[in-house]
């Protein structure tokens, strides 16, 4: 009987329970219908909410955190990578006990407790009292969980290499690329989807996107390379007196860029402390007189001119300049390409991070990238190529590498085979 009671009992209790749940869901929405909310401002209140409650509690800095892609060298050396970093803030009216908190930061900062004790005196509101703390140090910091005491992060972009190959990969400030190939590559290098219009060195493999959390470059340059040109160079500086200078290591075949060197150089890592001049990249502007060359050229002119079955005569019995006129030497100096601009996705120097594609805005003098394109089209086997720095491309999202797609590098046979 008692038993009975009791069921009878919570029966009405769960049929009071479902009608005021009813009344309830029945009153929220007749006021969403009088609001005419859509689904997207019901998931922005629910957004807003979610992030309200997220900034009223304390967590630890997440360990996997999406940063710029890295920059590596063909060897899969990094040129350019990105570090979570954290700057420490303190409120010193809302701490409760600055004696115990100082104590506490010292031991975790390495610093001394008392000098900290006094910089917690201040009246400023908020006085930043450390920065670039690791991501251990934060995490420590986090969970003392102590009112007025935070770590805010930020990412910091550096250059192991420092001044090797600075003029071809420029340098980024506060997530943005602004020279070099860190802006010629920027949508591909910031997190996000990219498509092939940002990227069309890449071959997307039927994909339509990339790069849905981050993906990091592959270059053709070797580092080791650009060292040891950069050092020979400085040598030969040294040694002649030259104010600056420029040298590149091309492969003749695929056109891929091994090492590009302009000097006076660079260190990216404090780009701020460079001018215009050394910001600029040298190898596609014309500051070289074409007479550098003209022995290459009455050379390689006098081979073609043989034929296959000519001989060159050494220079103890050659007539002068091999007896080439000088409108057949300009003839040649047409066919090689020798004045031609140099196109293509190459990086810029200076600040504004365009692509420079050679416009002969001084057709009396020739740029760097023209001498290397048209002395490998004369060892090739006369196609001439397109220079080129992007190697491959690796998506973190899909865990898959992407190579360069064939279609970006253009070849034309300038001089038959046979010749």
């Amino acid at each position: 009987m008692i038993k009975a009671v009791r069921q009878k009992k919570r029966r009405k209790q769960r049929l009071l329970f479902a009608g005021l749940l009813i009344v309830l869901l029945a009153a929220a929405g007749g006021t969403l219908h009088r609001l005419s909310l859509s689904l997207q401002d019901i998931s922005r209140i629910i957004q807003l909410a979610a992030g309200k409650i997220s900034t009223t509690q304390r967590s630890v800095p997440a360990e996997e955190v999406v940063l710029r892609g890295t920059i590596y060298d063909r060897h899969f050396n990094e040129l350019s990578v990105s570090y979570q970093l954290f700057t420490l803030f303190v409120h010193p009216v809302e701490l409760f006990d600055r004696h115990k908190v100082a104590e506490d930061l010292a031991r975790i900062l390495g610093t001394d407790k008392q000098d900290l004790a006094d910089r917690l005196k201040n009246v400023q509101p908020v006085i930043e009292v450390a920065d670039d703390l690791d991501n251990l140090q934060a995490a420590e910091i986090t969970a003392l969980n102590i009112d007025g005491v935070y770590c805010k992060p930020r990412e910091e972009r550096y250059y192991p290499a420092h001044t090797a190959a600075a003029n071809i990969l420029g340098f980024a400030d506060k997530g943005v690329g602004l020279a070099g190939l860190e802006a010629l590559y920027d949508p591909v290098l910031h997190t996000g989807e990219f498509r092939k219009v940002d990227a069309r060195d890449v071959d997307f493999a039927g994909a339509e996107t990339l790069g849905r959390t981050s993906a990091d470059i592959i270059l053709t340059i070797d580092v080791r390379l650009q060292k040891k040109i950069e050092q020979q160079l400085q040598g030969y500086r040294k040694k002649t007196g030259a104010v600056r200078g420029m040298a590149v290591a091309l492969d003749p075949g695929s056109g891929e860029v091994l090492a590009m060197v302009s000097q006076p150089g660079f260190d990216p890592n404090y780009f701020w402390h460079a001018d215009e001049k050394m910001l600029q990249s040298r190898m596609f502007r014309p500051e070289y007189i074409p007479e550098l060359i003209q022995p290459l050229l009455v050379t390689s002119a006098a081979i073609y001119d043989a034929g296959l079955n000519g001989d060159v005569l050494p220079a103890t019995l050659r007539a002068p300049g091999y007896g080439i006129t000088k409108e057949k030497l300009g003839q040649y100096w047409t066919l090689f390409g020798f004045s031609r601009p140099v196109n293509g996705r190459v990086p810029a120097g200076g600040k504004k991070g365009t692509n420079i594609a050679e416009n002969g805005e001084n057709a009396e003098m020739l740029s760097g990238g023209q001498l290397a394109v048209a002395v490998a089209s004369l060892v090739n086997g006369g196609t001439r190529v397109t220079p080129c720095f992007f190697n491959a491309l690796y998506d973190h999202s899909g865990q898959q590498m992407y190579g360069r797609d064939a279609a970006a590098v253009k070849k034309e046979r300038v001089i038959p085979p046979a010749e």
